[in-house]
């Protein structure tokens, strides 16, 4: 976290930075004891919902902290995007904003109830970015709690590496027992078996805003590394130290991991790597013992963050591929001349891409929809003719050809529910093949 960065969060709690919505939309709000949430009059079931659930997480959470918000934490529900996901911003005022996209993507799938598991994450934010205690709180309650540049030295917590931010959220939205959350998934345990066999990054990269070599590092590295003081130090410790933490006025002064845990957070570090190092080894070696069948290579080292791969045909191998730093792109690799070859650019790395040898390249890719909204539409890309674009607005986030190229099968989220649209190849919408219920999602 840099100067940069924090003054770029001071501008961004002053409005400057504040998301435009439609001025024909028609907002409503409802209150609760400790929420007030906002929304579409099409949302007034997602608000009843959302405010249950936020109580109930308040209930779970709060005593955990040695402080709560004073005032009712602001919630709005938005429908202008088909991402899922969440933010928290402790100033002016602190406020959760929530996507109504449920969870379909690694590694958003392991919840019991997508909406839980995203409160729980968002209002964590909150409950530990919004505390101060010591001279923090008592110059809040002298300035207030916007006081220009000076607010970033009453919120102490904002002041931590993104991995301790994240981390800790993210530790706190596992539940082991329940099977829920990013810091239990087997998905996750992959990747930290894959960045143990290569060895941990260090410190002092994993404190770095970006960590370019897989997506969510920070989430990974910060669950894991709480999961890890849990299993030694237990919850109490690692609650003294997040209020410990919230008495800094020096930012990013970490010696408060000396004071709780008896080690500097450079040695607890240390521990943590050699401990993840070997469990790791170990169950690399208990999954060969069972029988662990590796791919066969086809390609050489290919630098990206996010790699997906798609469709085989004509011995080529179509993939999308993002390295954190350039335009996500379309990219087709030719097997038998191992030939890697960029085709277009994408305009999202969370693109899903169907391929047919005489119809094209089906991509879904987000697009701005009447200036203020960001929906998934469907584009045919061609060698000889390049882009065209198929559907406008339609929210199609997975589409798939048929065998014969003569229909299109698409994934559209609306008015809260999933469903299965049949298309013409040009993307006309034929019939839907079936409506969800809405509590079922579909992940593609």
């Amino acid at each position: 976290m840099t100067p940069r960065w924090l003054l770029l969060l001071w501008l961004c709690s002053t409005h400057l930075c504040a998301t435009d919505y439609s001025p024909s939309e028609n907002w409503y709000s409802r209150s609760s004891a400790h929420f007030r949430v906002h929304f579409h009059h099409s949302a007034q079931a997602w608000a009843t919902q959302t405010l249950s659930i936020a109580e109930q997480t308040h209930a779970l959470l709060a005593p955990l902290f040695d402080t709560v918000p004073q005032h009712a934490v602001e919630i709005v529900l938005q429908d202008r995007n088909d991402f899922t996901n969440g933010a928290a911003i402790p100033l002016p005022a602190n406020q959760i904003i929530l996507w109504r996209v449920p969870g379909n993507d690694f590694p958003l799938e392991d919840y019991a109830n997508w909406l839980e598991s995203l409160i729980m994450h968002e209002y964590s934010h909150i409950l530990h970015l919004n505390q101060s205690t010591g001279l923090p709180q008592r110059l809040r309650q002298l300035l207030g709690r916007h006081a220009g540049l000076f607010s970033l030295l009453l919120f102490p917590n904002i002041a931590q590496p993104l991995w301790g931010i994240e981390g800790f959220a993210t530790w706190l939205e596992t539940d082991h027992k329940r099977g829920v959350g990013r810091g239990q998934s087997r998905y996750f345990d992959m990747f930290l078996r894959l960045e143990a066999e290569h060895g941990l990054k260090p410190l002092a990269q994993v404190n770095q805003p970006f960590i370019a070599s897989l997506p969510g590092g920070h989430y990974l590295y910060g669950v894991a590394f709480f999961n890890f003081l849990h299993q030694h130090y237990g919850q109490q410790a690692i609650f003294a130290w997040v209020n410990a933490y919230s008495s800094n006025l020096i930012p990013y002064r970490l010696s408060t991991f000396k004071r709780v845990f008896g080690k500097s957070l450079s040695h607890l570090w240390q521990d943590f790597t050699r401990e993840t190092e070997d469990r790791t080894a170990q169950q690399r070696q208990q999954l060969e013992q069972q029988g662990l069948r590796r791919g066969e290579k086809i390609s050489a080292y290919v630098q990206a963050w996010d790699i997906k791969l798609f469709d085989v045909v004509d011995d080529s191998l179509y993939y999308r591929k993002s390295d954190g730093t350039t335009q996500p792109g379309l990219y087709r690799y030719h097997i038998p001349s191992q030939q890697h070859t960029r085709l277009s650019d994408l305009r999202d790395a969370a693109t899903s891409i169907s391929v047919h040898a005489q119809r094209g390249i089906l991509v879904s890719q987000p697009a701005i929809c009447h200036n203020t909204q960001r929906y998934y539409d469907l584009y045919l890309w061609q060698q000889d003719d390049g882009w065209t674009r198929l559907t406008t607005c339609s929210r199609y986030r997975l589409a798939r050809w048929s065998p014969d190229g003569q229909h299109i099968a698409a994934i559209r989220y609306a008015q809260g529910r999933f469903h299965i649209d049949q298309l013409t190849p040009q993307g006309q919408r034929l019939k839907t093949l079936w409506q969800a219920p809405p509590e079922v999602v579909i992940k593609g």
